[in-house]
């Protein structure tokens, strides 16, 4: 996962962090999970996936808040 610090935002305490995973499919299953400490009241995250006849593609940003 890669922060990226530059990023303007608007909202100068909070950090992104982004993980893309994307593969072939081949008729196999897959589950993709994440751990971190945080805080529900400030941190929160989104998920997207593409998939089609031939690939997957899953996007996670976490949107966390920096002390």
């Amino acid at each position: 996962m890669y922060v990226y610090p530059h990023l303007e935002l608007k909202m100068p305490r909070y950090k992104l962090g982004i993980q893309v995973i994307f593969g072939e499919l081949k008729g196999q299953g897959l589950r993709v999970a994440s751990k971190s400490l945080w805080d529900p009241k400030f941190d929160n995250w989104a998920s997207h996936t593409f998939t089609n006849e031939n690939i997957y593609c899953t996007a996670i940003v976490f949107g966390i808040y920096f002390e």
